[in-house]
């Protein structure tokens, strides 16, 4: 499948792993080493914390007292100056996100081998025994223009969505639809999250499509198994994007049924 006009916004690529036996609690002291390698292409840091905190009532009447707490951190996030490309590391996990940023999509294979790149480093670094799942995630933005009436058909673009009866509700303002699909003949588990967004200057509908695919028991640091797995659920995933619009839908993107190229 080949669009001119890909709609992504944001690709990336999540990996959980089995640790070491001889894994170190969970710190900056531990991440830091790991991400000083790519400190040339991913300058910037980002460090999230998470404030823990028991509190406990001193009784019926009483005010509330803290017990105990404690910050602890969640995860760090790298990214290069232009916020195309996104590094973060967090206890027992990894992602890697490619970012459109105003530029051109790259493409899934770029994303892949980007991504397997730190996934062999991390392997070399921390030493897990196994990858325990992997989750390829995209997320699409669609602007379609308005009608002079300020209003719009889903189903002229869309073959997913809502289906509301037109009375008494009249038309929809905003939506937000969740749906699961689990164990596929892929073997991923899809999850699509889809809803709509106002754009500033009210021309324009814009619909974001969060697309999940789940891939589990992986049980191996074999960078073959991992592609293969990620392949096919790539493969799954751009067969949903496609059915989930009416030709109408996919013209927004350039959409050529002689090309094979895939997105």
């Amino acid at each position: 499948m080949h669009l001119e006009k890909p709609p992504v916004e944001e690709v990336g690529i999540d990996f959980q792993f089995d640790p070491s036996p001889e894994k170190q609690p969970w710190s900056l002291e531990v991440a830091s080493p790991f991400l000083e390698q790519f400190e040339q292409t991913l300058p910037i840091c980002d460090i999230a914390q998470v404030d823990e905190i028991r509190i406990v009532k001193r009784s019926s009447k009483g005010v509330p007292q803290k017990l105990s707490g404690r910050t602890r951190l969640d995860h760090v996030i790298v990214h290069d100056v232009d916020e195309t490309r996104f590094l973060r590391l967090g206890d027992d996990t990894m992602g890697y996100r490619i970012g459109r940023c105003g530029g051109k999509y790259p493409g899934f294979k770029i994303l892949l081998n980007e991504a397997l790149e730190k996934f062999q480093e991390y392997i070399l670094h921390f030493q897990p025994t196994s990858t325990r799942r992997a989750q390829l995630r995209y997320i699409d933005a669609i602007d379609i223009p308005r009608s002079s009436d300020g209003l719009m058909k889903l189903e002229d673009y869309f073959r997913v969505g809502i289906d509301m009866p037109d009375t008494p509700f009249g038309p929809v303002g905003k939506f937000a639809v969740q749906c699961v699909f689990p164990d596929t003949q892929s073997g991923d588990a899809l999850q699509l999250n889809f809803y709509n967004q106002q754009t500033p200057d009210n021309t324009t509908t814009r619909f974001i499509m969060e697309w999940h695919s789940l891939c589990e028991n992986i049980a191996s640091l074999s960078a073959e198994v991992l592609i293969s797995k990620l392949d096919k659920a790539h493969v799954h995933m751009v067969e949903c994007f496609k059915e989930s619009f009416t030709e109408q839908g996919l013209s927004l993107f350039g959409y050529d049924p002689a090309e094979t190229q895939s997105i």
